[in-house]
């Protein structure tokens, strides 16, 4: 057993990857604080947490492995990336936009997979959809829908209303689906928004493993995304068919639990999973680690110059991280100045009554609003 120990021994970390990492470790209290509170508020409904072990998971998956000749290039590519990813968060720290700060880490996912070869080791893992995949950990789906939202109820309406109408007779008007002397509603939920990041989330794991071109996978990306919208259009038509008629589901109420939640998922693994599984399993992938190309040695030595460099930026973004986690948070306010709300004595006779604010309420208007702009004429 403890032969079997010592014969695991993990790769040599520099020292600038160790500053560098000290530095990251300080710029992400922040984004991470609050990335971590979206995970377990419900008000969020986000699978962040699950998804951030998966990220975890497969960088310690390929990083534990033997590493391959790397380019000193993806060692600059990731120092700069990290330097870019800084003055993000200095508007992110300043202007207080907690999205934005948690964005970065994504980058920083990216630029450490540079920085430590993971596409070059033996269980090789693309950086770039690595980082991918741990965006996901973000409140994705309350960003997607109060933008798109409306467009993809719309969207899976038309499609559910064209697939029933090969059987029955059916109208839509914009979201609503009548059928049977059902009014059917494509609502918030039913818009495919959760369903489709799930799949996306399926689809960068998969490119993260395979390492396809850029060519080869944006074309997948977008079957992915059809994939996305032909499962939950059929999903919506099932359930339209069991509301308006009943017998044909065998009397099932499908808008209960847990018949509701089982039809997604069932038609999100046949209609989205496995044929993208099966397409990723015929798409070519990076065989750079099975039959290594010979890389000039000047391209895998950086020579002394570059070392102290790297040592010096260390040491700098070390500092600039403890500089840009000082800073004083400035939230702005760009919506325009409203006049004070002048409200009823009553209501239908009953008497306005003054209720002090909760304690949650409270903090939120002491944060981001000053106290002149909370006034009443009440």
């Amino acid at each position: 057993m403890m032969n079997t120990l010592k014969s695991l021994r993990l790769p040599a970390i520099p020292l600038t990857t160790w500053l560098i990492g000290l530095g990251l470790l300080f710029l992400a209290m922040h984004p991470v604080v609050w990335l971590t509170n979206t995970w377990f508020d419900p008000a969020y409904d986000s699978s962040g947490f699950w998804i951030f072990w998966l990220a975890v998971i497969l960088f310690s998956w390929s990083f534990t492995s033997p590493s391959g000749t790397q380019p000193v290039s993806d060692q600059r590519k990731g120092v700069w990336l990290l330097l870019a990813a800084s003055s993000l968060r200095v508007i992110s720290q300043l202007m207080a936009v907690n999205i934005l700060g948690a964005m970065t880490l994504a980058v920083d996912v990216y630029a450490l997979g540079l920085m430590t070869g993971l596409k070059d080791r033996r269980r090789a893992v693309s950086p770039f959809w690595l980082a991918v995949v741990f965006g996901f950990a973000l409140p994705i789906t309350n960003v997607l829908q109060p933008m798109l939202g409306h467009l993809l109820q719309q969207l899976s309406a038309l499609g559910a209303a064209s697939l029933l109408g090969v059987f029955y007779r059916v109208h839509v008007e914009g979201i609503r689906i009548l059928l049977a002397g059902q009014n059917i509603l494509v609502d918030l939920p039913c818009a495919g928004t959760q369903s489709a990041t799930y799949l996306l989330l399926f689809f960068a794991l998969l490119m993260a493993l395979k390492r396809p071109k850029v060519i080869i996978a944006i074309p997948g990306l977008l079957i992915a995304l059809l994939l996305a919208y032909l499962a939950n259009t059929v999903r919506i038509t099932v359930l339209a068919i069991g509301i308006a008629f009943p017998n044909v589901v065998g009397h099932v109420d499908v808008m209960s639990q847990p018949w509701h939640d089982e039809i997604g998922l069932a038609f999100l693994l046949f209609f989205g999973l496995l044929p993208l599984l099966w397409l990723s399993r015929r798409l070519p992938g990076d065989a750079a680690n099975h039959q290594a190309k010979p890389v000039p040695q000047e391209h895998l030595r950086p020579g002394v110059w570059f070392t102290h460099l790297k040592l010096w930026l260390a040491c700098g973004f070390v500092a600039c991280a403890l500089l840009i986690i000082s800073l004083p948070a400035h939230p702005m306010d760009v919506s325009p100045p409203l006049k004070p709300v002048c409200l009823p004595m009553s209501l239908e006779g009953e008497p306005a009554v003054r209720l002090p604010l909760t304690e949650k309420e409270t903090a939120y208007y002491t944060c981001y609003f000053p106290p002149s702009s909370t006034r009443s004429c009440m």
